[in-house]
């Protein structure tokens, strides 16, 4: 959705189109996660659990990503302030952005359902395109991206 959303912030596409990121372990997470790579002392030290170019693009696209999002719903309440503790911009939940899951009883929905209503009445049913899925090959988002600017050109006036 990098992409999408990136095309969308600089008005070339997507201009009527309501960007869902779900938050639920991007790579930094991850990769500090599985620390059996990286050497405690390195962490210690200031050391970034991210060493490789690819992690490094990554995690710039995964935290664009949650900051030009429309809505961001995560299952934790722990990984938004850890990521922003990392330094990623991060909504805060009375930013009426950030929907922690799963939706309980006496939650406040109103703002995710006026935001989805808001852009439901610009949308036809079934025009909605949805990755699920961790930023990486083996997940498909090459495949996702080619298949958005195949659509983009074909919508392109």
């Amino acid at each position: 959705g990098f992409y999408s959303m990136l095309s969308r912030h600089h008005g070339l596409f997507f201009s009527n189109i309501l960007f869902i990121v779900g938050l639920h372990g991007p790579w930094r997470w991850v990769k500090e996660g599985n620390q059996a790579s990286v050497s405690t002392s390195a962490l210690l030290s200031g050391g970034s659990v991210l060493t490789e170019v690819q992690e490094l693009e990554t995690d710039f696209m995964e935290q664009h990503s949650v900051q030009m999002a429309d809505l961001v719903i995560t299952p934790s309440g722990d990984l938004p302030e850890w990521l922003s503790d990392q330094g990623w911009d991060v909504p805060s939940a009375s930013s009426g952005r950030l929907f922690r899951m799963p939706f309980l009883p006496g939650m406040d929905l109103l703002p995710l359902t006026a935001r989805m209503a808001e852009r439901s009445q610009v949308r036809k049913m079934g025009q909605e395109l949805v990755f699920f899925g961790r930023l990486e090959t083996r997940k498909g988002i090459e495949l996702f991206c080619d298949a958005l600017d195949i659509l983009a050109m074909q919508m392109a006036p």
